[in-house]
């Protein structure tokens, strides 16, 4: 449909710009240099003894120790560091024991209480040799570690790990190396347990 020249209207849309509110420069930098103040004593607290001595540093060391106790640990954990994983013989032959991921959308929580009981086991065997892979196969590496086997008890309400237990540090593969190896971990050291449940 064509409007006559004269009967067109045109509107102005008027836009406003939304409500800002000015913030005083020295009222930003002084909040940023207290924060960055703050965050280099965290910093430094939770690094080695180095040259770096910042005002008051002894001082205020317990407190933030206390505040943030992990530190920077969770974003610095090492990709190299040994995972252990419990095996069992099983029919004679050693598989795995671990629990696996969470099954039924988390309510299952089992390879979390495994851990525990993992860690428990460890707690009483830790100041005891463990047997050296140097470089063998699993399997090879048990065997042969079976030899010593350490007796202790299982303290956990609802035991997964009983019977004969081997736990297994294990160092990740480099990237580098993928190519060379079938599986993601070799082991390490070896301490093989008889588990007593009950």
């Amino acid at each position: 449909m064509n409007w006559p020249a004269s009967g067109r209207r045109w509107a102005r849309l008027s836009v406003s710009p939304p409500r800002t509110r000015s913030v005083p420069r020295s009222l930003a930098t002084g909040v940023t240099a207290v924060w960055a103040v703050l965050l280099l004593y965290v910093v430094q607290t939770q690094l080695p003894d180095n040259a770096v001595k910042l005002p008051g540093q002894g001082s205020v060391e317990p407190a933030t120790r206390t505040v943030v106790p992990q530190g920077w640990a969770f974003f610095t954990k090492s990709p190299r560091e040994t995972d252990m994983d419990p095996y069992g013989l099983v029919d004679g032959a050693w598989r795995s024991l671990r629990a696996g991921r969470h099954a039924e959308y988390g309510f299952n929580r089992e390879s979390r209480a495994q851990g525990l009981e993992t860690g428990l086991l460890f707690y009483q065997v830790q100041d005891s040799e463990p047997f050296a892979c140097e470089r063998r196969a699993l399997t090879d590496c048990l065997d042969r570690a079976s030899a010593d086997v350490i007796p202790v008890g299982n303290p956990s309400p609802s035991p997964t790990l009983c019977g004969r237990v081997a736990l297994v540090d294990q160092l990740p593969v480099p990237y580098a190396w993928r190519d060379f190896y079938a599986e993601t971990h070799t082991p390490k050291s070896v301490r093989v347990l008889e588990v007593k449940c009950g």
